[in-house]
């Protein structure tokens, strides 16, 4: 009975974990897709700007770009990376009920030997 309850505990562990993931999945291509966006319209603005800017400005300001993309790679991995965390301790979690059956299963297979010697 405890087993199944832990499977069951593991399955609902998982389908939460698959959410998250799911969702973090959806907000990371919604921010990249409004950051292009915005990309796309500042660009169109900056156009007639640029043509009287620098290069040296131009290559600064896609350094720049290049930088903050970079920044929310690294936090969408982050966050990747706390969801994979929060799975692991789930799954341990789910071990750690595990044990004790074989623990007693150990246990009694102890008593019956040496019931047995006896």
């Amino acid at each position: 009975m405890t087993a199944s309850l832990s499977e069951k505990d593991e399955e609902k562990v998982k389908q939460s974990v698959e959410k998250m993931v799911e969702e973090l999945k959806e907000t990371t291509s919604k921010d990249d897709d409004e950051s292009e966006q915005k990309n796309e319209e500042v660009k169109e603005e900056d156009a007639g700007e640029e043509d009287q800017k620098p290069a040296e400005e131009a290559v600064i300001e896609k350094q720049q770009d290049e930088e903050n993309l970079k920044r929310k790679e690294e936090v969408d991995e982050e966050k990747l990376e706390e969801v994979d965390e929060k799975l692991e301790r789930s799954a341990g979690v789910a071990d750690a009920g595990e044990v004790v059956p074989e623990e007693q299963q150990k246990k009694e297979e102890d008593q019956k030997q040496t019931i047995e010697k006896a």
